[in-house]
């Protein structure tokens, strides 16, 4: 029997996104400038708030550096059961659903017994062919039940 690559085992070696770090460095950036602008609120909280942005950006960028030589491990194994590797052993997950899918990255929901949990996999965290896998395979599997049957019984 042929196999099409949606019954074996995916493997995510999830490393920090740069990309997801560019667009969040910006909108800090642009937080700044509107901070900046003439407006008609207190000085003190001008300040308050300018501080508020750049702690929260020496945040982000420490949070960034310190995970970066860290990996996140997920592996797919069945239709809807995700792995995740952690230092204290595995950790199973339900994929819910693709919260969002698009070419450039994917936000998927898991849930478990204990809690939910939706993580951020952007095109440049993984290999290119790891993430073409995952793309297809969870816009295959997000497509509604209906419109997969009618699509493979095909119209004579």
């Amino acid at each position: 029997m042929l196999s099409n690559g949606f019954d074996t085992t995916l493997h995510l070696k999830l490393r920090p996104s740069k990309t997801l770090l560019a667009i969040r460095l910006f909108a800090h950036l642009l937080a700044l400038l509107a901070i900046s602008f003439p407006l008609n609120i207190y000085i003190e909280f001008k300040v308050g708030l300018y501080v508020f942005v750049m702690l929260n950006l020496l945040y982000v960028v420490f949070k960034y550096f310190r995970t970066q030589s860290r990996q996140r491990i997920f592996s797919w194994r069945k239709a809807n059961e995700w792995v995740e590797s952690t230092g204290d052993g595995e950790v199973v997950w339900t994929c819910l659903s693709p919260i969002m899918n698009t070419p450039w990255f994917i936000i998927v929901l898991l849930n478990n017994s204990r809690r939910k949990n939706s993580i951020f996999i952007g095109a440049d965290q993984c290999d290119r062919e790891t993430y073409r896998r995952l793309y297809v395979r969870l816009k295959y599997l997000s497509r509604p039940f209906q419109e997969m049957d009618a699509n493979s019984t095909g119209s004579s």
